[in-house]
């Protein structure tokens, strides 16, 4: 059903229920046509002002902040692996919205994945503000997880 799925994240997000949604999402068709063709892009933005303080106070730049990136997310890397998914990895740099936005008309996605770091859920605010903007302006479809 899907062939290429975005997952964005933007190293302030967890993403313990991904693996979980993922394999709802794809699983169930596995066995019947060749979803092993899903690639799942796994596009990890480095918010602007991170990257600024990391530069001014820790005299850290992006090559190092990508590799500790690579180190903390390494575990949710290997769940990939071990469900059997198909993935790449993209780090950038710059503001989520515009980076996910970015991505979508860089190649056809099926789906996007968001997580939601609001936890408390009123109803004007049940998505977060990058998930809002995002969904609002893209045709494509849009599964926002806690």
């Amino acid at each position: 059903m899907y062939e290429n799925i975005l997952l964005a994240y933007d190293c302030e997000e967890k993403f313990e229920t991904a693996v979980k949604e993922l394999n709802n999402l794809i699983s169930n068709k596995r066995n019947d046509t060749k979803e092993e063709d899903t690639l799942i892009t796994v596009l990890v933005i480095i918010p602007q002002q991170l990257l600024e303080k990391s530069v001014a106070y820790q005299n850290k730049h992006f090559k190092k902040i990508v590799m500790e990136e690579k180190r903390k997310f390494k575990p949710f890397l290997e769940d990939l692996e071990i469900c059997g998914f198909r993935y790449e990895t993209k780090y950038i740099c710059g503001n989520v919205k515009k980076e996910v936005l970015n991505e979508l008309k860089r190649k056809d996605y099926d789906l996007i994945v968001l997580s939601n770091r609001n936890t408390k859920f009123k109803t004007k605010d049940a998505l977060g503000n990058a998930s809002y903007k995002i969904s609002k302006n893209t045709e494509v479809p849009t599964l926002i997880i806690r």
